[in-house]
């Protein structure tokens, strides 16, 4: 629902209003999620990660590898995580190498808030867009997603 006159769209514009749009959107939410959860946002995507793996539970590295980050952030959000009775650790039964992460029932409880005041900022935030809209962007989306696919596969 542009307000004012959109010039041509090209690749360049259009990778700058989105990446622009993100950090703007990503800006806020960090705040909302620090002033209304008591984690960082790093943390949240953390204790998202390991909701959806359930009772299963995670690596270190498989959640390095699910966050884009390195081993050493994954090891010092999870010392933080733990100390707050979020997290624990348990050897792996396959690899005793390895160590895998569980959440805590409060871990559980805290995400479990936290992603209802998530969501509930993203559909606010979101909100002036209609059905139409929405279905628009979130298919501009999937396409430059396959499209990006396909040009790293070719490189």
């Amino acid at each position: 629902m542009p307000t004012k006159q959109t010039k041509k769209a090209s690749p360049l514009r259009t990778w700058v209003k989105m990446l622009a749009t993100t950090n703007q959107m990503t800006g806020e939410l960090r705040k909302v999620v620090v002033e209304k959860c008591g984690m960082t946002l790093s943390q949240f995507d953390y204790l998202a990660q390991l909701e959806r793996e359930g009772n299963r539970g995670m690596t270190l590295s498989e959640v390095a590898g699910n966050l884009m980050v390195t081993g050493g952030n994954v090891t010092g959000l999870t010392d933080r995580l733990q100390q707050e009775g979020l997290v624990y650790r348990e050897p792996d039964a396959h690899d005793r190498r390895s160590l895998r992460v569980f959440m805590t029932k409060e871990g559980e409880k805290r995400m479990a808030t936290a992603a209802r005041i998530h969501e509930a900022w993203i559909n606010d935030a979101m909100g002036e867009l209609d059905s139409k809209s929405m279905q628009s962007l979130a298919d501009g989306v999937d396409i430059l997603r396959e499209s990006f696919k396909n040009y790293i596969k070719e490189k």
